[in-house]
Parts: structure tokens; C-alpha cells; sequence
């Protein structure tokens, strides 16, 4: 593990406790772009950590961490804020990537291997977009919206929730290559004009241009999405489909979710600057 070098004479180890009547350090924790943990629990972050905040600076990224964040020993990211392999050789005191997220895809794992760099990460909305697009609730408030209810009663039938076959794809952690395109067009097929897709875990599980068809098709009778395959980009196709609810990837966007993570993503930094187990570690090989 890639350790961050210290300025005073007598260099301590991470664990070492401050001499007394010294005040403990404050760790440096790299933010290249803020999160929306972050913005919502940035006073809690500046109290536990000395903040290096890239996005703040006049100076270009790279300039920024050539000239002030070669010590920085830990960064914290987001899907969209990625840690690439060239990012990494620009820190070489980097020893943890901490991810506000579940899921790794924005990190080069590899790379972190290479360089000894440690990997940490962090229902009830998977079940709210099932309603929702089964009875047509989305659907209802554009059709009310438009000023459609004066001039027509007629309004297409939702489908009740209550005794349904449900199946649930994926209760570990995401991410494996393996799951690429998992729900294909053969899955689709299967499911037929009664069936539902709901995806709040990756876009790239799905093949999104399958589903585009069939949705157009009607061959299936709706879909729910949280996520998408390129996000933000989301097919335009899409956009014009009365079977279909939208959501710009806000599973987990709840105060009580955002205080959680906080918390694991502290204690992961806290762990790391201690030399203490990481409660929640990536395995970088797989």
C-alpha cells in the first residue's frame, strides 16, 4: 500500500497517536468533482478530513493535482467523477479509492491493483416504479396534464400489482461483466405483453436497444428505469412511450440512504488512515 509521505521531521505512521498537546492530523481527502453525498454531508467530510477540492480551483485538473495533491492519500469519487489509470500515475501518494456508491464501473480496478491502491464502496424505489408503471401513474399525470380528461374518457387499463410472478435478477453486489446484456431480447420475448421490466442497478444489464424495440413493438408492457446503459444520454425513442416511467438514477436519494453511506464512506477513510480493516473493500481482481 502506497503510503502518503508527511512534511515533518519525524515521520508517524497513520496509526501513530499526535505527540501530547498536539492537535490530531487532519488526512487529506482528495474531491475532484462532488458528489451528491458530498454536497449533502460536506460539513461532516471538513470535520473529519482536510478537504483538497479539485472542482474549486482556476488551475486545470491536472495542474491542480501535479501542484497540490501529490500527498493526498485518499480520494472520494463517483460514477461521475472516474478514476482512470492515467489519474492514478498523477497521485502517486494515493493509497484509497472510496466510492460514494455501490457500484465500481467508474473505477480502473486494474490499475488500482497495480499501483497496491485499496477499493471501498456503499428497495423500497424498485417497488414504487413497479407500481407506477404497471398502473400507469406516470402515464395518468401527462394524460391529465395535457388537458386530455375533458375530452376523453378513454384511458388504457394498468395492470393490478397483487399476485403477479415477480423475478429478481442480481441480489449481490453489481458490477461483473458477466451480467452484460443479461435481459436480451430472448428474456423479453419470454416475459411477453403482460411482462415488466424494472432496473434500478445498472443500465448495461439490459440491452437497451432490444428493449427500445420491444417496447415500441408493445411485445412487452412496460418498463421502469433508473438507470441507463451510456447515462445521462437516455435513447430519445424512449421519450414519447406512455408505457414507460423515467428516472435519472435516484434509487438511493434519500436523506436517511445518503446518511448511511455517509457513514460507511467515513469510517472506510477513518480505517485506512488508522491502518484498521475496511468494512466494506472491492475485491480489484474481480
Amino acid at each position: 500500500m502506497i503510503t502518503r509521505p508527511m512534511e515533518q521531521k519525524h515521520l508517524r505512521r497513520r496509526d501513530e497517536p499526535p505527540i501530547s498537546g498536539e492537535e490530531p492530523p487532519h488526512h487529506q481527502l482528495l474531491i475532484i468533482r462532488p458528489s451528491a453525498l458530498f454536497i449533502a454531508h460536506e460539513d461532516g467530510f471538513s470535520a473529519k478530513f482536510s478537504l483538497l477540492k479539485a472542482y474549486e480551483s482556476p488551475l486545470p485538473t491536472e495542474t491542480f493535482l501535479q501542484e497540490q495533491a501529490q500527498s493526498a492519500a485518499a480520494v472520494l469519487c463517483f460514477a461521475g467523477s472516474p478514476i482512470t489509470a492515467d489519474l492514478l500515475r498523477q497521485l502517486p501518494s494515493l493509497g484509497l479509492v472510496a466510492t460514494s456508491g455501490t457500484g465500481v464501473n467508474h473505477i480502473d480496478l486494474a490499475a488500482c491493483r497495480q499501483r497496491g491502491i485499496v477499493v471501498t464502496n456503499t428497495a423500497d424505489y424498485a417497488v414504487g416504479l413497479l407500481i407506477d408503471v404497471m398502473r400507469k401513474i406516470t402515464a395518468a399525470d401527462g394524460f391529465v396534464r395535457r388537458g386530455l380528461w375533458p375530452l376523453t374518457a378513454e384511458y388504457p387499463l394498468g395492470f393490478k400489482v397483487g399476485g403477479k410472478r415477480v423475478g429478481i435478477v442480481g441480489l449481490g453486489n453489481i458490477g461483473s461483466k458477466d451480467t452484460r446484456h443479461m435481459i436480451n431480447t430472448e428474456v423479453m420475448a419470454a416475459l411477453g405483453k403482460k411482462g415488466v421490466i424494472v432496473n434500478i442497478a445498472r443500465g448495461a444489464i439490459i440491452d437497451e436497444k432490444a428493449m427500445v424495440e420491444h417496447l415500441v413493438a408493445r411485445t412487452i408492457a412496460g418498463a421502469a428505469l433508473d438507470v441507463f446503459e451510456n447515462e445521462p444520454r437516455v435513447p430519445t425513442e424512449l421519450f414519447g412511450l406512455d408505457n414507460l416511467v423515467l428516472s435519472p438514477h435516484r434509487g438511493a436519494f434519500t436523506k436517511e440512504a445518503f446518511f448511511d453511506a455517509f457513514q460507511i464512506v467515513t469510517m472506510n477513510i477513518e480505517a485506512f488512515f488508522s491502518n484498521n480493516p475496511l468494512i466494506s473493500l472491492v475485491d480489484t481482481a474481480n
